[in-house]
């Protein structure tokens, strides 16, 4: 798979795009539809390989009940996710609450991390 400039990798069945003379690529619409479609399944959490099936699927034939699947999928893993995060907040707030703050050097946040 091809790698983006940002180092995250994009799905190889993004569309060559013609060069300018000058080596500037020319994007017709379809090229940015379709780059948009890339940019927001990532952003719903997709993966390289989902939004590989997902973008077959668009440019062949594909039945609603595939991708509502895909969907409810990652619902179930932003949930965890969610949960996870909640979890962390729970533990920052509890070792913030605990620190005193000021210009000691102990600070109970540190030792609660090296203790852990």
């Amino acid at each position: 798979m091809p790698f983006h400039r940002s180092g995250r990798m994009l799905p190889s069945l993004v569309i060559r795009s013609p060069r300018t003379a000058s080596g500037y690529r020319c994007y017709s619409m379809d090229h940015l539809k379709r780059l948009k479609f890339i940019r927001r399944t990532r952003d719903l959490g997709f993966t390289n390989q989902e939004v590989k099936g997902l973008l077959e699927m668009v440019d062949g034939t594909y039945a609603c009940d595939d991708v509502k699947g895909m969907a409810l999928a990652n619902v179930k893993l932003v949930k965890n996710k969610v949960a996870d995060l909640v979890k962390l907040q729970a533990a920052l707030e509890s070792m913030a609450a605990e620190c005193r703050g000021g210009d000691t050097p102990n600070c109970v946040i540190i030792d609660r991390l090296l203790d852990e």
